[in-house]
């Protein structure tokens, strides 16, 4: 249940982050610096839970 809505937390900023870029080009330096950042936050975040996930797993805590 936590995954999924992690998953959906997820795609919701990818698509805020797609749906900014559609809407024209990328031209100005300081729009895609952060365009770029928040890209990277999010795969770093989403890196971060499949290793905590990973962890959790391999602690054989869960039934």
């Amino acid at each position: 249940v936590a995954t999924k809505k992690r998953s959906r937390r997820h795609m919701a900023d990818t698509d805020e982050y797609v749906a900014s870029n559609t809407e024209g080009t990328l031209t100005d330096v300081v729009a895609l610096s952060t365009a770029y950042s928040k890209m990277k936050a999010l795969c770093m975040n989403i890196r971060n839970e499949i290793f905590t996930d990973i962890e959790i797993h391999n602690q054989h805590v869960l039934p």
